[in-house]
């Protein structure tokens, strides 16, 4: 699933603040505390830890505090419902041959999908090319 690292990099955030922006959004309209344990962090052991990612996600446009308590802005739960349906797409498996992927490289490199090998790492690369050498 290439949303987060999409969005991430659209919105010059970094993934913790994108995940922290995704947590507030499970809050609702109650919003969420700076209490320890209120908000996941990927810095789970660091005292005051979703600082920096509430500052990110202010900055960003993507939250707000409101007499201690943090609200996503409508900005924010756009990208919230965004990430939602995306991640409702990310059960279904890929194409197997990455025909569309192959398709794609050849275009871009001017050959045809034939010259275009695609594996999961050099073992595969390698097994994959010395087959059709044989």
């Amino acid at each position: 699933m290439t949303f987060p690292l999409q969005k991430t990099d659209e919105l010059g955030i970094d993934r913790p603040t994108f995940i922290w922006t995704i947590n507030l959004s499970y809050r609702g309209d109650r919003g969420a505390t700076a209490e320890p344990g209120d908000l996941t962090s990927a810095y789970g052991t660091i005292p005051g830890r979703w600082l920096p990612m509430a500052a990110a996600a202010r900055g960003a446009g993507l939250a707000e505090e409101r007499d201690g308590r943090w609200y996503l802005t409508e900005k924010g739960r756009g990208l919230a419902a965004a990430m939602h349906e995306a991640a409702t797409e990310g059960w279904k498996y890929g194409d197997p041959e990455n025909h569309d992927l192959k398709r794609a490289i050849a275009a871009r490199h001017g050959v045809t999908p034939a010259h275009v090998v695609v594996g999961e790492g050099i073992d595969a690369l390698l097994a994959a090319t010395s087959e059709s050498a044989a």
